[in-house]
């Protein structure tokens, strides 16, 4: 469970949605449209959002467990977005 997050009332735009593991590396993601992993998923970022007063606004929306073999650019995400863990490799000559 995250933290809850108070917005002011207004009209927003989710563009990124990443759940990240105590180790800054992404865990979960929502792929963004014209991603790899688009194909696989019915509702995709970015989504419109109006905050009003003692209105709850429901947006169906699931994120993704990111697999070993997938990459941020596969959620439509740049590197940097997905942490540094999974991304790190070591060369030993």
């Amino acid at each position: 469970m995250t933290e809850k997050i108070k917005l002011s009332r207004g009209e927003y735009k989710l563009t990124k949605f990443i759940l990240l593991r105590a180790s800054d590396t992404a865990e979960y993601a929502i792929p963004r449209s014209n991603s790899a992993r688009a194909a696989d998923f019915s509702n995709l970022l970015p989504v419109n959002f109006t905050v009003a007063p003692r209105v709850v606004n429901d947006a169906s929306l699931l994120a993704l467990k990111i697999l070993e073999t997938e990459s941020a650019a596969d959620y439509g995400y740049a590197k940097d977005d997905f942490g540094f863990q999974s991304f790190l490799s070591l060369s030993l000559s």
